[in-house]
């Protein structure tokens, strides 16, 4: 009874003994462990001697609009675009979650009932089976196959979500920029109106003048073309305005008659945006980030093709019970159970395994240049943004000092003409110049409102002290080296 006891217990034993083996070498790793590459990164922006600052998450409300911090929340709860980017980070946590599961054993209940005849035996040409057995199998991590590839699809589910930032930072910027371009269109339609009104007052005294043979049939032509134009332009603006109306509501998640925003011209200036330093932006930058994790996933994914040059350790088990009759007792005398371990190895595959790794390499190169392409990219669009800032700046103080002279000439010109000292056309072109003045200095003033929504873009959306000051940890990348 002893030495059959010891018969029994050698296969399990057995099995125990490969395993902790296979799991003292499981803590290597086959591939590369990710470190960051070094990019060289300025100290400061070329474009500004403003060192760190803050700037809330919900930048928007940097610029005091109710209006448009309500058109922000309902973009961010509607927009089908961001609620599509969050079920595809649902999806890569699930995805990741699939690759972690490949660190624990399999454990399934598999019974099975089996009746058959068979008449050459003749002592029992009937027979049946009913198995009731647990099984178990688990590949030993022994190359460090399955942690690489829980590696790779956290990276890509942490740059899903990323990408996801990337596109509630697209989608705020949108409904902003539009939202100031409708303003703006707002600021121009005040101005056109403003002249058409003053215009309409020109023609109706040139008419009186005509009548009292004061002035000739072309002054009063003049001044009706002149009418007629602003009339026309001011009716382009207006259209132009409903479309951006249209414009917010797709970008909020609604049909394009369901909004309609109240004309309000733009006020005197823009708000004043930190622009940080250029080394945290790369912490805080969402499409840099998520071309760091891709690159991790992809460093990590040189690991998994190359642990498939190795041999797989496997272990199975089973342990049940089972009968030959489905009256028959079902206890601890009918146990059954079996224990084993497989090794599968590579010996020829035509060069494929190999094919794969110079695979995963090629695509580890590509992520990494993709990356840095990434990281000048955000450096190039955060010192356009400044400059833009900065000369829109310059630009619309000088359309305002052109709109004011060219106001005061009109008023001359205008004074002039009613003594009779110069022509009708003389006013024509000083109402001109004033009107395309007024215009470039309201669309000029658009354009600072826009440009400063697009540098915050660039900056990565909102951000605060401690995100600048956070070290990253390995699982999104080490610090710059």
């Amino acid at each position: 009874m002893r030495a059959r006891g010891l018969r029994a217990a050698a296969p399990p034993a057995l099995a125990v003994g490969v395993a902790v083996g296979a799991l003292a070498m499981g803590a290597c790793r086959a591939g590369p462990d990710y470190r960051r590459p070094t990019v060289a990164v300025p100290a400061t922006y070329a474009g500004s001697g403003v060192g760190d600052g803050h700037l809330d998450p919900t930048w928007w409300r940097l610029f005091g609009d109710e209006t448009l911090n309500g058109l922000e929340e309902r973009a961010l709860a509607g927009n089908p675009g961001l609620q599509a980017a969050l079920a595809r980070v649902a999806e890569a946590r699930a995805v990741g979650a699939e690759a972690a599961a490949g660190r624990y054993p399999s454990v399934v209940f598999a019974p099975s009932l089996t009746r058959s005849r068979n008449p050459l035996n003749p002592v029992t040409p009937t027979s049946t089976a009913l198995v009731l057995p647990v099984d178990l199998s688990f590949e030993l991590d022994v190359w460090g196959r399955v942690r690489r590839s829980v590696e790779a699809s956290q990276a890509e589910a942490l740059a899903a979500a990323d990408n996801h930032a990337v596109v509630l930072l697209s989608l705020t910027a949108n409904v902003a920029t539009t939202y100031f371009g409708a303003r703006s269109l707002d600021s121009q339609a005040d101005v056109l109106t403003r002249s058409v009104d003053s215009f309409r007052k020109q023609l109706a005294l040139t008419r009186v003048k005509h009548d009292a043979g004061l002035v000739g049939e072309t002054d009063v032509r003049q001044a009706e073309a002149q009418l007629d134009a602003t009339v026309a332009q001011r009716s382009e603006v207006l259209r132009q305005r409903t479309d951006s109306e249209h414009a917010i509501a797709i970008l909020t998640g609604q049909p394009p008659s369901a909004v309609t925003l109240p004309a309000r011209p733009l006020g005197d200036r823009p708000p004043l945006v930190p622009p940080g330093l250029p080394s945290s932006l790369l912490r805080r930058r969402p499409d840099v980030v998520a071309g760091e994790q891709a690159l991790v996933a992809a460093s990590a994914s040189i690991g998994v093709a190359k642990a498939s040059l190795f041999p797989t350790f496997s272990l199975t088990g089973s342990a049940g019970l089972a009968t030959a009759s489905l009256t028959g007792p079902l206890g601890w005398a009918n146990r059954s159970w079996s224990v084993g371990g497989g090794l599968l190895a590579p010996i020829f595959e035509g060069g494929k395994l190999r094919a794969q790794v110079e695979q995963a390499r090629g695509a580890y190169d590509e992520a990494l240049g993709n990356y840095r392409t990434a990281i000048l990219q955000a450096l190039a669009d955060v010192e356009n943004g400044l400059n833009d800032v900065g000369h829109l700046e310059e630009t619309g103080v000088a359309y305002q000092q052109a709109a004011t002279a060219a106001r005061e000439n009109l008023r001359l010109t205008q004074l002039q003409y009613d003594q009779g000292l110069i022509d009708y056309l003389s006013v024509l072109d000083a109402q001109r110049t004033w009107l395309g003045d007024e215009l470039l200095a309201a669309q000029t003033l658009g354009q600072r409102y826009v440009s400063t929504v697009l540098l915050v873009k660039a900056l990565g959306g909102g951000w605060t002290p401690e995100d600048g000051a956070r070290v990253l940890d390995g699982a999104r990348g080490r610090g710059p080296e």
